[in-house]
């Protein structure tokens, strides 16, 4: 609703989410909209020399997040276990995979789906220790997205972009011995998960962007990809 805060819609939408992913959980959320209509502000952040800062009032949802996971490694063992983070970045642009992270990658990428996981073999994945470093990553990575202005947008991303975070978590203690298990408390757990966030291009209608050539053919493979996405959904 307006005038609400990034810190609130953040609590709303993604807290959970991305406390589900440190118990073993896949999660993603996704931006979706018309073309201007803030999706890349909610996701990334408002802040005007660098959108993509942590612990600032204007802290967009990516950030927000990686700061969660990040209090959450370095939390006491007792509280999370050890936890591991790395982080990856494709683009989706006319239909096309592309590594954000590495985009002189030349492999083809594309999404596979096996014995119950989808994965993209040969996806650029970079360990990260701290949250400044995972943040340099990711913006790097935006740098390489595709954007070009339209009638609608000064800055119109022209591709869906997913940031996609890799949680891997130990428990160092032993887990509690399961109901009826007669008291063995078993091994310790390991947990793995993915966090996907997901900024989408915007929807738009041809005649009131004005694009053309090159632009023209962006519009319709994100109009298109979206409506797919929406049949699904």
């Amino acid at each position: 609703e307006p005038g609400c805060s990034q810190a609130s819609v953040f609590d709303a939408v993604a807290a959970g989410i991305v406390d589900g992913c440190l118990e073993g959980f896949n999660g993603a959320v996704l931006a979706y909209g018309q073309t201007g209509s803030g999706k890349t502000h909610s996701m990334r952040g408002a802040d005007a020399q660098d959108s993509w800062a942590a612990g600032t009032p204007g802290s967009g949802i990516v950030p927000r997040a990686l700061a969660r996971l990040f209090a959450a490694k370095e939390a006491a063992p007792g509280v999370h276990g050890d936890v591991s983070l790395s982080v990856s970045c494709v683009q989706i642009y006319c239909e096309l995979l592309q590594d954000l992270v590495d985009p002189r990658n030349p492999r083809p990428l594309s999404i596979v789906e096996k014995d119950g996981a989808v994965t993209v073999p040969h996806l650029t994945r970079v360990p990260v220790d701290t949250l400044a470093q995972c943040l340099d990553v990711l913006r790097r990575s935006d740098e390489a997205r595709a954007v070009s202005a339209t009638k609608l947008n000064a800055h119109s991303s022209r591709s869906h972009a997913a940031y996609i975070v890799h949680v891997e978590r130990r428990d160092r203690a032993p887990a509690a011995a399961p109901s009826g298990s007669g008291g063995d408390p078993g091994g310790p757990r390991y947990l793995a998960s993915t966090l996907t966030l997901v900024d989408l291009a915007g929807c738009e209608r041809v005649k009131r962007s004005g694009v053309q050539y090159q632009a023209l053919e962006e519009t319709k493979a994100i109009n298109l990809s979206l409506s797919a996405l929406g049949n699904c959904v």
